[in-house]
């Protein structure tokens, strides 16, 4: 479930007046995670030509386990 959360928590458009579907989600994990916390460090990079990229790394109290992308 984190890994589907980084386009919210690092939107950079007012979602008030933009909207977007995110036609893909794609994880690649290192290992499984430990314990029962995940964090997520999540950014968005936008294009002049209307694309974006989420992009999140995910970590557990042992470290990173992982990325997830959004286009």
């Amino acid at each position: 479930m984190a890994a589907d959360s980084g386009n919210g928590i690092s939107a950079i458009l007012d979602l008030s007046t933009h909207v977007f579907v995110n036609s893909d989600l794609t994880i690649n994990l290192l290992r499984k995670p430990v314990g029962e916390w995940v964090c997520l460090d999540a950014r968005t990079h936008l294009s002049s030509h209307g694309g974006g990229l989420a992009e999140s790394a995910l970590y557990d109290e042992l470290g990173l386990i992982g990325r997830a992308t959004k286009s």
